[in-house]
């Protein structure tokens, strides 16, 4: 597993979804993000590579966050603008 301080090698403009994974490979293996980007603050929920949810509380725009997963949840999640860092 790569550095979480080392810069993303790609980024991929998110649409939450209750259970659709992020990015999935040509296989259908999900591919997980290993960081979140947000334009505008607020509330992100997710679900990790065990597959548990977790809400984080107020987001702050315009960072990188070290939070992540395999799906952006549609249900908890207030933040738009969001990029996953892969």
């Amino acid at each position: 597993m790569r550095d979480i301080n080392e810069s993303s090698r790609s980024q991929i403009n998110v649409t939450p979804h209750d259970s659709n994974p992020v990015l999935s490979n040509s296989d259908g293996r999900t591919v997980p993000f290993r960081g979140i980007y947000v334009g505008i603050s607020g509330d992100v929920a997710t679900i990790d590579e065990k597959g548990v949810s977790h809400v984080f509380v107020s987001v702050v725009a315009g960072v990188a966050q070290p939070i992540g997963g395999h799906v952006i949840k549609s249900t908890g999640t207030t933040a738009t603008s969001i990029i996953a860092l892969l």
